[in-house]
């Protein structure tokens, strides 16, 4: 019985980390899709990143403040200027669009100007949909007084879900 029991012990615990083991590889949804098209409009490229490939990217701090929170908030996340680097902005558009399909355009000079970035923690936490997240375009409007401007304000873009350059 005894025998018994310790095998069955080594198989539920095999069969565990097996399950376990799988479920850490398996690979993350994306959470971002950054897509770019041709000028007749049809699909240059599209490349999806999911929250790893997005922080093996170098990290950028911005602490400003927020019109929905109080004191200045800390975000970390990747520069869209970094995201970006390697496609050619000349004479196009930046089109972001949220979950719910929410979409701005974000001028070209507001890349190349400010050190804007995409959210991903919040205070040092990661942000869920229900709370604006998982991704955010978050403005330096504490650094740059310039940009606290209701037309800036409606950039900052939460739930992000799309990049699209045209």
């Amino acid at each position: 019985m005894r025998k018994f029991r310790a095998l069955s012990f080594l198989i539920l615990n095999i069969f565990i980390t097996n399950s376990f083991a799988v479920e850490l590889s398996a690979p993350k949804p994306p959470i971002l899709t950054l897509t770019t098209l041709n000028k007749d409009g049809t699909l240059d490229k599209s490349i999806n990143f999911n929250l790893a490939k997005l922080e093996s990217m170098p990290v950028h701090t911005l602490k400003t403040e927020t019109t929905w929170g109080s004191g200045v908030q800390t975000f970390e996340g990747v520069l869209v200027k970094s995201l970006l680097e390697s496609i050619p902005l000349t004479e196009r558009k930046i089109i972001a669009y949220s979950l719910n399909d929410f979409q701005i355009e974000i001028p070209i000079s507001d890349i190349q100007n400010y050190p804007i970035i995409i959210a991903y923690r919040q205070n040092g936490n990661y942000m869920p949909v229900r709370n604006k997240g998982p991704l955010r375009i978050i403005y330096p409007e504490t650094d740059f007084p310039e940009l606290n401007r209701p037309t800036i304000k409606n950039r900052w873009i939460w739930q992000l879900r799309e990049i699209i350059i045209k």
